[in-house]
């Protein structure tokens, strides 16, 4: 994960990169802010996150949960070392461990569920599931 600039984080996926756009803009409405966003998106030509797209306003804890677990899921659970000690900072090692015992567990039902739906739809030749 590398630190562009302030507000702005890129990291590489399959020779791919995603930059995570800035989230609040200290002193910005929310429409300036969204503008922002459009015109980094346009002028960056490629793949962007954009935390706004859920409104985390006093919920900033939780913000770095949801953002956190997505990054978790899109580098197929092997989360940057540096993400997972940012997550330790705030959270603390006791919760990190248990944010990430659920993670894993959500992974393995999603996985299991897909494999079980893809099972019933190769056996019922296409009627069920898929």
């Amino acid at each position: 994960m590398k630190y562009l600039r302030e507000g702005i984080v890129a990291t590489r996926k399959g020779g791919k990169m995603k930059v995570y756009l800035a989230g609040p803009i200290h002193d910005l409405p929310d429409d300036k802010c969204k503008d922002w966003r459009e015109y980094a998106k346009e002028k960056l030509e490629c793949e962007t996150l954009d935390p706004m797209r859920r409104d985390f306003r006093g919920m900033e804890e939780e913000a770095m949960a949801v953002i956190y677990a997505q990054h978790w899921a899109e580098s197929d659970a092997h989360p940057d070392p540096e993400a997972v000690q940012r997550l330790q900072q705030a959270y603390g090692v006791e919760k990190t461990e248990a944010f990430h015992l659920m993670l894993r567990m959500i992974r393995m039902g999603n996985l299991l569920g897909n494999s079980w739906d893809y099972l019933i739809y190769r056996i019922s030749f296409g009627r069920w599931g898929g």
